[in-house]
């Protein structure tokens, strides 16, 4: 069964029945401060863009065209052939550096200077697969806003953005499923976390996100507004291992970890990281508590539980030498 999400992502300004917090990567604070070295490498530039023409309702629009951006500043590189899908075969891919981990986004003449204006962003993981970057604007083309998501959010003004990420069925480079739970989650939070730290020079508000997918990006919507600024997907998100005093608890040994594969890196604070190999320690492994026995019981008889025909029977203790009582539902 399809499933369709469409979820509305702000900090303030909407009723909270469709509204959560996503984690930042910047706030308010901190816009303004000089970034550092991994956030320069994820700067967006605003002179970077074609100019598309388009119709809706017909009439006539400019749309600027910011092309495949990477939103991650280390991608996991994916192999040029990849799974053709259900029916079989394959599917060569042009970008294989950064193809499942960038965002196409298109900006229509109505929001070139507006830092107001929603932005539209579109997961398109249907069936959970691994979702390459796509197109949903392309020149010349004609849209109705009235049984078009794009027509109409074009027609709204807002920015549209087509989301790739990774999931199920992708291949890496190196031969490698780099697109296992949770990478597809991980991957919409790094592309929201892209706009957030640019958004004082993006078009439109990273303040007021409306994120839709249909199926699997139904569920990756849900997930990524119901799990809001939970920490449990900075391992996925950090550039770095943390020192052993700040690693989670469940597992407490020396880790060796090679480069990150995903880094989003926070300019307020840096995050943990996911060990990429197995762990040692040598400590004992925790151990559960031991349990309390429980007080000793004499066996019940199956004969104080009699059965009647079309009614669950159950016994209460009676005294010795009478019948047992019983209560009966239907």
């Amino acid at each position: 069964m399809a499933v369709a999400g469409s979820l509305a992502i702000t900090a303030f300004g909407v009723p909270t029945s469709v509204a959560v917090a996503v984690s930042t990567a910047a706030s308010s604070q901190d816009r303004g401060r000089a970034a550092d070295p991994q956030d320069a490498a994820l700067a967006f530039d605003s002179a970077a863009y074609t100019t598309i023409t388009v119709t809706v309702d017909g009439q006539p629009m400019n749309v600027r065209w910011y092309k495949e951006i990477c939103y991650v500043a280390n991608p996991v590189a994916a192999a040029a052939q990849q799974p053709g899908g259900p029916g079989g075969g394959s599917t060569t891919i042009p970008n294989t550096a950064c193809g499942y981990q960038s965002m196409n986004v298109f900006v229509p003449e109505s929001a070139f200077g507006n830092q107001r204006t929603p932005i539209y962003f579109a997961v398109n993981n249907s069936g959970w697969m691994a979702s390459y970057i796509r197109a949903s604007v392309t020149n010349g083309t004609s849209y109705n806003s009235s049984t078009s998501n794009v027509g109409a959010a074009l027609k709204a003004g807002y920015v549209f953005a087509d989301v790739a990420n990774r999931s199920r069925g992708l291949t890496g480079a190196d031969g490698s499923f780099t697109g296992k739970a949770p990478a597809a989650v991980a991957d919409a939070k790094a592309a929201v976390r892209y706009l957030r730290l640019n958004d004082a020079t993006m078009p439109g508000s990273a303040e007021r996100i409306v994120v839709n997918g249909t199926s699997g990006g139904g569920a990756l919507a849900s997930i990524l507004g119901a799990s809001g600024n939970s920490g449990e997907y900075n391992l996925y998100l950090a550039p770095s291992v943390p020192p052993a005093s700040t690693r989670r608890a469940e597992a407490p040994c020396a880790t060796t970890s090679s480069p990150p594969t995903h880094t989003v890196r926070s300019p307020t604070s840096a995050m943990p990281t996911r060990p990429t190999s197995g762990c040692t320690t040598s400590s004992p492994p925790a151990t559960s508590p031991a349990r309390t026995p429980r007080p000793w019981m004499p066996p019940r008889s199956r004969a104080s539980f009699p059965r009647t025909s079309g009614a669950s029977v159950f016994a209460t203790p009676t005294a010795p030498g009478s019948p047992p009582r019983t209560c009966s539902t239907p």
